[in-house]
């Protein structure tokens, strides 16, 4: 959710709720007093052709992607680097965060990408003219620091 931070007006996100997957990554941010849902996802050979189905199931909603890895990788030369505020658990309040990517190769993706379910993120989703995946990363490494 884009906000402005009070006094200065700077923009910032706002995350309402934040997803991660693999129950150690989960157990780790509650731990600290961040909540994290988790996220169950796959990956498979779609039959008879030379594409992957990547699917990933939050909570009502399942997103699917089915595709391939399209041209040359490019080797990333700059850090991706995101930052968004949320609400802390136990009323320990507001925790700036910031994710930064820093993978060795990007490498751009065709194929289709669909919603289902009913949930609330469906709808939004479904309800959204934008449908973008991709690139795929490869390589390096990334930081997730949760600060107050």
């Amino acid at each position: 959710m884009a906000t402005v931070m009070v006094g200065t007006k700077t923009p910032r996100d706002f995350v309402v709720d934040l997803y991660g997957g693999r129950g150690g990554l989960s157990r780790a941010a509650e731990g600290t007093g961040v909540s994290m849902e988790e996220v169950r996802s796959s990956v498979s050979d779609a039959p008879d052709t030379i594409s992957d189905v990547y699917s990933v199931k939050v909570g009502k909603t399942l997103l699917v992607w089915n595709g391939r890895p399209a041209g040359d990788s490019t080797r990333v030369t700059q850090p991706i680097v995101e930052s968004w505020s949320l609400v802390g658990l136990r009323s320990l309040g507001i925790w700036q965060t910031e994710l930064a990517l820093a993978p060795e190769w990007s490498r751009a993706l065709v194929g289709s990408f669909r919603v289902e379910g009913k949930g609330d993120l469906a709808e939004a989703l479904k309800a959204s003219p934008i449908r973008f995946v991709g690139p795929l990363y490869r390589g390096g490494g990334a930081k997730l620091h949760f600060r107050r």
